[in-house]
């Protein structure tokens, strides 16, 4: 036991000895198994840079409604596909397919990227970017 107030160090279980040793000799090969200040070139050496999950779209966008699917991504006929926020999709599944959309940039700070207005209403909800669903 440690001094009173202090936790209890525990080693981590290691499930899988053979993915273990692959991380260990992986951090040898790139000398990061030592103590040493190129530390951020190991990390860009392990850590693979993602591409962003679509191109940034062009706006505003202006496309007919195809459809919602039941789990809230919307299709427009320009072929891009958009999450609809959780509160506002009982809005968007009132709107016809046909009816005109518009997306907008919203402020950047807020989770909901993009605004879809439906102009026949001048209803909007919020929304990103999707992949199309699974089918």
């Amino acid at each position: 036991m440690g001094k009173a107030g202090e936790k209890q160090k525990r080693r981590p279980k290691i499930k899988d000895k053979k993915q273990s040793e692959r991380f260990k000799e992986t951090a040898r090969q790139l000398g990061a198994d030592e103590v040493s200040g190129d530390f951020d070139s190991v990390v860009r050496a392990l850590a693979k840079v993602v591409p962003p999950l679509l191109p940034e779209p062009q706006m505003p966008i202006n496309s007919q409604l195809v459809g919602i699917n039941p789990g809230g991504i919307v299709m427009l006929a320009n072929n891009t596909y958009w999450r609809i926020a959780p509160g506002d999709l009982a809005l968007a599944k009132k709107w016809i397919p046909g009816t005109e959309i518009t997306v907008t940039f919203t402020d950047v700070k807020k989770p909901w990227l993009f605004k879809l207005t439906n102009t026949d209403s001048g209803e909007y909800v919020a929304a990103n970017q999707s992949r199309p669903p699974p089918k």
